[in-house]
This record gives structure tokens, C-alpha cells and sequence, in this order.
């Protein structure tokens, strides 16, 4: 399985780093002569990581996981990535 996630990861030009966050759990198996199951599982291992990463005005970039979650409070932010310099001033 951990092939398979390896070699999709690659081809949609993920972060090796962020395959360390796949967890496979469990067992079964589709019935199949080829490993149908383990490019299965590996197909959805890496759609689930795909959200971390998107396309800015500077190229592909890994959006931040946080670390701790701290009450029922979110990590947000008010305005989207955007160029340095196309804010309007708050003053």
C-alpha cells in the first residue's frame, strides 16, 4: 500500500514529508487476482491529503496543520493568501 500512496503522491507532486501522515488500519480485501485493495486504500490515503496542499500566486504550497487545538478555538484567518502589498490599509 505504502508503494502505491508513494508513487500517487509523487505523480500530484506532494511533499514525500507529508505521506508520514497516512495511517493504514485495518484488514479485508476486494476480491481481485492484482491488488486492487492496496491501490484502493492508497487512492484515498492520498485524496485525504491532497487538501493540504493548493496552488498560491507563488506556486504550490502546503497549507499549515495546527499542532493543538485549544478549547473550541479554530485556526483562521480574515483574508486568503494574496500578494504582499494588496491589502488595503486598516488606517
Amino acid at each position: 500500500m505504502r508503494g502505491f500512496l508513494r508513487e500517487i503522491w509523487r505523480a500530484a507532486q506532494g511533499r514525500e514529508a507529508a505521506l508520514a501522515h497516512v495511517h493504514f488500519v485495518g484488514s479485508g480485501s476486494l476480491p481481485s487476482v492484482l491488488a486492487v485493495t492496496d491501490l484502493a486504500v492508497a487512492s484515498v490515503g492520498a485524496a485525504g491529503l491532497a487538501p493540504t496542499m493548493e496552488t498560491t500566486f507563488r506556486g504550490k504550497a502546503q497549507r499549515l496543520q495546527g499542532p493543538v487545538t485549544v478549547g473550541h478555538a479554530t485556526m483562521a484567518w480574515g483574508r486568503p493568501a494574496a500578494p504582499p502589498g494588496s491589502a488595503q490599509p486598516v488606517w
